[in-house]
């Protein structure tokens, strides 16, 4: 190739047909993009750096700061691709300098992408009681309910599954292990790290589980699917990956609509269920070690990347002691003794429920 005439769209192609199935798929969606907002003329040596922020401005008229920062991170890609081939003399990272395009670690950003167990359990109920007495969802049309219904029942199915990631919910099925341990456990290896651990991940069928399973699930079959999603994919992962990318979206656009009739200020993602197994096992006391093992990770350090360690009430509980330290135990006893027996019952419901 003549270094100056190389179409950048033709690099792009050429970097994007070595890289992994899912990775070309995003690489290919972030040049589509590009020509879309910039056209396919471009040359390799002819783009500037105010090339690069007039579609960084263009992109952010229409997509989220994510998804840029997603396809800027693609471009740059190719440039240190072509840099380190010598087919361009300028270092890429100074057309990005100032871009600010790589952000905080996702590790950091995703922390707090959880839903807390009290909204939790309000979407349980939600759930299990087919919206019923919740006045938006009472003015839904009949099949947005059954959808939007659908939507909540596959996100709680993927947080009680050890926070099981979408396309894993997708490929599960009802293998030999689930009859084995009679219908009371699960099994799946985590697609994402398969090749690098291999680790199996377990879960039990919980009643709300089961009631999921009811509803939404396939007829129980040795080797069927779970779920219908794949039903029409032959081991293809390529239309794996785009089932799921669909799934995900639509998933992501119903959940906006329970969230509102819920009255919750966040749309829970899919991604959020796995956040928010993580991080609400954690802060309700349990182990690390048993949280990392549930979801199948390597070590407890992958784990912390998924945890918001303390919720409101723990931090408030805790810096309370700044100034109004903990009474002793005998002073505790001689305040109980005193008290009657509604008072009592008043006490246990307040500690119940979790209230100070």
């Amino acid at each position: 190739m003549i270094k100056d005439k190389i179409l950048l769209t033709q690099l792009w192609k050429e970097y994007n047909a070595g890289r992994s199935v899912s990775t070309a798929i995003h690489y290919e969606g972030a040049m589509k993009r590009f020509v879309k907002d910039m056209g396919a003329g471009i040359r390799l040596n002819d783009l500037t750096r105010e090339n690069i922020l007039v579609w960084r401005n263009k992109m952010l008229e229409v997509l989220t700061k994510t998804t840029t920062n997603i396809y800027l991170r693609s471009l740059a890609a190719v440039l240190h691709y072509a840099y380190d081939n010598k087919l361009i003399r300028e270092n890429p990272k100074f057309l990005f300098a100032g871009l600010k395009m790589y952000g905080k670690r996702s590790s950091q950003s995703r922390k707090y992408w959880y839903v807390p167990v009290e909204d939790m359990i309000k979407l349980w109920n939600f759930y299990e009681n087919r919206g019923k007495g919740n006045i938006v969802y009472e003015n839904w049309r009949s099949d947005y309910k059954r959808k939007y219904l659908e939507a909540a029942g596959l996100f709680l199915f993927m947080y009680l599954a050890n926070g099981m990631n979408l396309r894993d919910a997708c490929l599960l099925r009802y293998d030999k292990y689930y009859f084995h341990k009679g219908r009371r456990e699960m099994q799946f290896v985590r697609h994402k790290t398969a090749a690098r651990t291999g680790q199996d991940a377990i879960f039990p069928i919980l009643p709300e589980l089961r009631i999921i399973l009811d509803r939404q699930g396939c007829k129980e079959e040795e080797g069927g699917l779970v779920f219908p999603y794949f039903k029409e994919i032959k081991n293809n992962e390529e239309d794996e990956i785009k089932v799921t990318s669909l799934l995900n979206h639509v998933i992501r656009k119903r959940m906006r609509s329970v969230s509102k009739a819920m009255g919750f200020p966040y749309v829970p993602t899919s991604t959020w269920a796995r956040h928010s197994f993580a991080t609400n096992l954690i802060q309700s006391g349990v182990s690390k070690e048993y949280v990392s093992w549930a979801m199948a990770h390597a070590d407890c350090g992958v784990t912390s990347t998924y945890i918001a360690s303390y919720g409101f009430k723990q931090m408030w509980r805790n810096n309370s002691l700044l100034l109004h330290p903990k009474a002793d135990r005998s002073e505790i006893l001689d305040k109980i003794n005193l008290l009657g027996k509604e008072q009592l019952v008043e006490v246990v419901r307040l500690i119940i429920e979790g209230v100070d």
